[in-house]
């Protein structure tokens, strides 16, 4: 839920990273390359002006590798309707801006854009078929806003034209230009159900599902995929 990042960073180190280190800590887990990125973009989304250790934040995270999940394990996550690719390109996204507004490091900055819009090309295609059909429809509205905002922050710097990192089909009307992290608000208003709100409560992650499956042979495009949510 917007607003609630330090809670949701409070929470996932305490019963996810915590665990993990605990009983796992010898072994090898799917889930430990999201700790660092994840940890990260709630951080910033919490206090961009006061994100802690920005600058080994930034020599970090422009290191083409760091905080990048392999092809196979970010295919895993997405079937699952979240990206991994996506939620290094949104941290890439939030940095950059940070960087850009301080004014301090902007050939960083345009890295770090470069790097997100690769990282959303390369997640896009697992969301929209070569026909332009949207295929996961959850992922697909959380990756779109970040995808949007990197493209368009890259041209308006002059490190890449939208061309350069054109979406598989061409934006519908709903498109938006503004990042999220699982905020409904922030999701195009056809992926919400007629009577459901898009206000930001009692939302989260856990809390969105596809509202239509469609049955075999069915297509969803961003048109027609629906979202509904589960209230507390």
């Amino acid at each position: 839920r917007r607003g609630e990042e330090n809670r949701m960073k409070n929470l996932f180190q305490k019963y996810v990273i915590n665990n993990h280190n605990q009983y796992f800590k010898e072994k090898s887990s799917p889930c430990e390359p999201v700790f660092k990125p994840l940890m990260m973009l709630l951080s910033i989304c919490h206090d961009p002006k006061g994100f802690p250790n920005l600058t080994d934040a930034v020599e970090w995270l422009v290191g083409e590798e760091n905080g990048v999940a392999s092809d196979f394990l970010d295919s895993i996550y997405t079937k699952l309707c979240w990206s991994m690719f996506s939620l290094c390109a949104e941290l890439c996204l939030r940095v950059a801006k940070v960087l850009l507004d301080a004014n301090t490091d902007q050939r960083n900055a345009e890295t770090l854009i470069l790097k997100g819009l690769k990282l959303s090309k390369d997640a896009e295609k697992k969301m929209v078929n070569s026909k332009g059909t949207v295929t996961l429809p959850i992922a697909y509205a959380l990756h779109q806003p970040v995808y949007a905002e990197l493209r368009e922050l890259g041209a308006t710097l002059g490190v890449a034209s939208t061309d350069d990192f054109c979406p598989s089909h061409s934006p519908s009307e709903h498109d938006s230009t503004s990042s999220s992290i699982a905020d409904p608000k922030n999701l195009p208003s056809s992926y919400l159900r007629k009577g459901g709100s898009s206000d930001g409560s009692h939302s989260s992650l856990s809390r969105l599902s596809i509202g239509s499956r469609g049955s075999a042979g069915d297509t969803i495009t961003p048109s027609t995929a629906t979202m509904t949510r589960f209230e507390s």
